[in-house]
């Protein structure tokens, strides 16, 4: 998530300050997947008397590869959730894989999660190694990778929200409870040089250009040290972060969604390479509900794929930080935020109407930056709802 995308800045906070709580919190996990890469070669598991619902041996690769937008966490859950009991971690490669597993069903085919390099984005490697059948887009980067020339399609959507926020200082700002409230106090917002959301405020009159300071590298200190100023975060982490691994603050936030205000992005969607659908299509046929039942058990609990990722995270020991008590508080912060939950009549649905929105809104932002957005790009260039299946939902 570089370029036009922002949430990566602020996921690279969480390296800051919370080092020694987030070791002590993963020193009792247990060794539930192997650590080396011998056990990569090991077949795939396929259940006796499967449905044919589960049954992905016969239409999909034998791995199903999953190429993530940053590092293990538990906004990615509805895809760590796919691994089966016989998962290992290949500290090497930074991935993980298993017998892609749903509902108890061992599918015959195995899923891998690999992590993004700091220094390149999933939407290149993407392209890069084409092992990879899915890849972890934003909406937003998949407009960038359209005029790019290096198209994605999107296929599910597991977030029907983007987590991101504002956030202040209650005690500094004790009359501010929404963004709109901090336009007016002239108060500096910290942002960094990519985001979109800032221009996108400036035009609604929310706020004002002059109060954005593009410089914040996901670093707390500046906000540690003057509360005066506001900054970008994920409601799915900082205010846990900040009141309970960020010792230098040790209390609450004060927050507002971006998506209150018509940030109304789709992160980390499922997408393919747009020119591999088609011959993707008969597994993504199956593929796709299962994805979409991963996403309702996820949300039911979330325990076992946390301590997975928490795990994962702890023995790639690549200078990411995550805790088990961040992750569960972020699969609490995914509910109780209204971050996941049924889109368009289904769990990890697609609006393709909101698909449309987003790129009339977001387009005109980015050819203000230079980037070549199409005139004529289209919701069906960016996404099809066509595999997801209706009849799985998070109420049902």
């Amino acid at each position: 998530m570089r370029n036009h995308n922002i949430t990566n800045i602020m996921k690279q906070m969480r390296t800051f300050g919370a080092a020694s709580l987030a070791v002590a919190a993963l020193v009792g996990l247990g060794a539930c997947g192997s650590e080396t890469a011998s056990a990569s070669g090991a077949p795939a598991q396929l259940s006796e008397n499967i449905p044919d619902a589960y049954n992905l041996q016969s239409v999909c690769p034998s791995n199903v590869v999953i190429q993530m937008d940053w590092k293990p966490e538990a906004e990615y859950g509805t895809a760590w959730n796919l691994l089966g009991d016989d998962y290992y971690i290949d500290t090497n490669k930074k991935e993980t894989s298993g017998t892609l597993t749903v509902d108890g069903y061992k599918t015959g085919v195995k899923v891998t999660i690999r992590n993004v390099p700091s220094s390149q984005t999933a939407a290149t490697i993407g392209y890069v190694n084409t092992d990879t059948l899915l890849t972890f887009m934003n909406t937003d980067q998949l407009i960038s990778a359209a005029a790019a020339g290096t198209p994605y399609t999107a296929v599910a959507a597991p977030l029907k929200q983007s987590p991101q926020i504002i956030m202040w200082d209650p005690a500094t700002y004790p009359n501010v409870k929404t963004i709109k409230d901090l336009g007016t106090t002239g108060a500096t917002i910290l942002s960094n040089p990519a985001a979109v959301w800032a221009p996108l405020l400036e035009s609604k009159g929310i706020i004002k250009a002059s109060q954005i300071d593009p410089s914040y590298t996901g670093d707390p200190a500046r906000f540690v040290s003057d509360p005066k100023v506001a900054q970008q975060g994920l409601a799915t982490s900082e205010p846990y972060q900040y009141k309970n691994e960020i010792q230098s603050w040790g209390k609450d936030i004060a927050y507002e969604k971006l998506s209150d205000y018509g940030y109304n992005v789709y992160p980390e969607m499922y997408s393919v390479r747009t020119a591999d659908v088609e011959k993707n299509a008969g597994c993504l046929a199956k593929l796709v509900p299962l994805i979409q039942k991963s996403a309702v058990n996820y949300a039911k609990d979330g325990s076992t794929t946390v301590k997975r990722i928490a795990e994962a995270a702890q023995k790639y020991n690549d200078g990411w930080v995550y805790s088990e008590g961040l992750g569960n508080f972020t699969w609490d912060a995914l509910k109780k935020e209204d971050i996941i939950g049924d889109e368009a009549g289904a769990a990890a649905g697609i609006d393709m109407n909101r698909i449309q929105s987003i790129i009339d809104t977001f387009g005109p932002i980015f050819k203000q930056t230079g980037t070549a957005v199409p005139d004529s790009l289209k919701a069906s260039d960016l996404a099809t709802d066509k595999f997801i299946d209706k009849t799985i939902q998070f109420g049902a």
